[in-house]
């Protein structure tokens, strides 16, 4: 699973994030929130949460914030919501 199809997945069953919502939604990049929404998600057992957080954690802060940014405008990624 790719990191914009974990957080298609995510958005599509908790419109809020979910495990991921410190990073998400709130863009808090840094280490210690991207390790706190991995522990919560392997808490939960969620696939799409996990597969994203790990594709977060190969990441440093900078491509975090491209990325999630990237994300967010689906358009920038070539697909549409």
């Amino acid at each position: 699973m790719t990191l914009l199809e974990a957080i298609k997945s995510i958005y599509a069953r908790h419109g809020a994030g979910c495990c991921c919502h410190i990073v998400l939604d709130d863009d808090s990049c840094d280490d210690s929130c991207v390790a706190l929404a991995y522990e919560t998600a392997l808490g939960e057992g969620h696939d799409d949460c996990i597969a994203a957080a790990e594709h977060l954690f190969r990441m440093s802060e900078p491509e975090r914030d491209l990325a999630l940014g990237n994300a967010k405008d689906l358009s920038a990624w070539g697909e549409s919501a």
